[in-house]
Parts: C-alpha cells; structure tokens; sequence
C-alpha cells in the first residue's frame, strides 16, 4: 500500500489559471485552452483548473482527469480588462 502513496506523492502538479472555463468551447481561446489543460492531465498530471463560470452554467465534463474550481462572479468586458 506504501507504493501507491509514493506513485501519488511523486506525480507532478499543475494550476491551470483561466479567464473563463473553457466550456462551452464555441471559441478558439476556449477550444485551445481546454485542449491543453486536457492533454496535459491525461499525461499523469494532477492539474486544478481554475476560473470563473460562463455565463448560461454550462456543465463542466466530469470525464476528463481535471480538477475544475469554478470562481464566482462574472468576466469583465473587453473594454473593462483594457482600461484596467
């Protein structure tokens, strides 16, 4: 049993930080993001990612290996995040 804690305990890491979730993926930044973050994990990474919900609560997809954390509140207008 000692073994598997080691396998665990020596896996490697992530945090993924998003703007958004990458669901619904209807846009580039979303498909490309979300295939990473995707591939990356299913290498063996323990990787969280994080970033606020889209508007509509799309459903995050329980069968990828991610660890989602889904942050309150909405994303700022385009113009917003550039004046800021």
């Amino acid at each position: 049993m000692r073994q598997a804690a080691t396998r665990n305990e020596n896996r490697l890491r992530g945090l993924w930080l998003a703007r958004e979730l990458p669901f619904p993926q209807d846009a580039g930044d979303k498909i490309y993001s979300g295939n990473r973050a995707k591939a990356l994990a299913e290498t063996g990474t323990d990787l969280t990612l994080v970033g606020i919900r889209p508007a509509g609560d799309p459903p995050v997809p329980g069968d990828w290996p991610i660890k989602w954390n889904v942050v309150p509140g909405k994303a700022r207008s385009t113009l917003r995040s550039l004046i800021s």
